[in-house]
C-alpha cells in the first residue's frame, strides 16, 4: 500500500522544484522530504528523480507518478474542506500574501479580530513585494494592486479603488515656496517611488476639466514605500502614494494632505487573489468576507 503522504510530499517537491522548499512549505526538515521522496521510491521501485548542479529532473516514470499524485495531493486538501464543512468551522493552515506595505498598514492592526472569530486558523503572513507564484508557493490567497487580465488559474475579485494622496510635512510646507498648483511641484522636494528600470516620476492630476501630468524632478527615489512615508515625516520632501499608507500619518498631524482640491489618480485598484479550484477551502472563505467587509468599510 502507498502512503499518501508520501505521494502529497513528492508532488510539492516536484511543483516547488526542491527538497528544501518543500520542506519549507510543509514545515519540515529537508531530511524528512528526503527520507519521503526514497521510501516513495523503494515502495514503488523505481527512480522518481535525479538532479544536476541546478535543478531537479523527473524521469519518464517521475513524470507518470507526479501526475497521479497530483489528483493525491488535491485529494487530501479535498479532504481538510470536508472536515471543514461537516465540523462548521473554519480551520487549518491559511497562506496569505501582501506587499509589505498594505500588510504592515491596512492588514496587521485587524487581523486579530479575524482570528478571534476564527480561532481553529493559524495564519501564516507573507509580505512581499513582488508578485508570488501561488500555485507553485501554496498560497491561499493573496492581495494585490494590479489590473487583472482573465486567468484560468487564478481568479481575482475585486476589493476597493485605490485612492492616492499628495502629502508633506507642516515643517516643509512652512519653508516652501509657491504650491497652489499641481505645475508648481517642479520646483518642490519630491520623493518618488521606484525600483530597477521603473520610477513612478509622472504624477497626474484630475483637475476638473481634464488630466495634467507633472513630471517631477526626484530628490530621493526608493523602492521601499515605508521608507518615504518616514522621509517625508521628517520633512525631506512630498510624497505621492496610496491613501492607506499616508492616513495614518495625517490623522496623526505628522502629515499634511497637499494641493487636496486636485485628485491624484487612483493607484492600481486592490484585487484579493486566489487560485481556481474545485472548491473553495472555508479558511479561504472567511478570509475573502473578511477583507471584503473591512475593506469596504474603511
Amino acid at each position: 500500500m502507498i502512503d499518501p503522504q508520501l505521494l502529497k510530499i513528492f508532488s510539492r517537491v516536484v511543483r516547488l522544484g526542491s527538497f528544501s522548499r518543500a520542506a519549507a512549505h510543509l514545515n519540515v526538515d529537508k531530511s524528512a522530504v528526503s527520507r519521503a521522496v526514497a521510501k516513495l521510491e523503494k515502495q514503488l521501485g523505481m527512480r522518481l528523480l535525479y538532479r544536476d548542479t541546478r535543478k531537479l529532473h523527473l524521469t519518464d516514470a517521475g513524470a507518470a507518478v507526479w501526475f497521479e499524485a497530483q489528483k493525491v495531493d488535491e485529494s487530501l486538501d479535498m479532504l481538510e474542506s470536508y472536515a471543514e464543512t461537516y465540523t462548521g468551522e473554519a480551520m487549518g493552515v491559511l497562506r496569505v500574501s501582501c506587499s509589505s506595505g498594505f500588510g504592515r498598514v491596512a492588514l496587521l492592526p485587524i487581523i486579530d479580530t479575524f482570528l478571534r472569530n476564527h480561532p481553529k486558523i493559524e495564519l501564516e503572513l507573507e509580505f512581499e513585494d513582488r508578485f508570488t507564484d501561488l500555485v507553485a508557493e501554496n498560497i491561499d490567497v493573496a492581495l494585490r494592486h494590479s489590473h487583472f487580465l482573465p486567468d484560468s488559474i487564478l481568479i481575482a475579485r475585486p476589493l476597493c479603488e485605490n485612492p492616492r494622496l499628495l502629502a508633506a510635512a507642516p515643517g516643509y510646507l512652512a519653508n516652501a515656496g509657491t504650491l497652489t498648483w499641481p505645475a508648481d511641484l517642479v520646483e518642490h522636494v519630491c520623493l518618488v517611488y521606484g525600483k530597477s528600470a521603473v520610477r513612478l516620476d509622472k504624477w497626474v492630476f484630475d483637475t476638473g476639466s481634464k488630466q495634467l501630468e507633472v513630471q517631477v524632478q526626484p530628490h530621493i527615489t526608493l523602492n521601499d514605500t515605508e521608507a518615504l512615508v518616514r522621509l517625508a515625516v521628517r520633512g525631506q520632501g512630498i510624497v505621492l502614494l496610496d491613501r492607506f499608507l499616508l492616513e495614518p500619518e495625517i490623522a496623526s498631524g505628522a502629515l499634511v494632505e497637499v494641493l487636496p482640491q486636485y485628485r491624484p489618480t487612483p493607484g492600481f485598484p486592490i484585487h484579493v487573489v486566489y487560485p481556481a479550484r474545485k472548491w473553495l477551502p472555508r479558511k479561504t472563505a472567511a478570509f475573502i468576507e473578511f477583507i471584503d467587509q473591512h475593506l469596504k468599510a474603511s
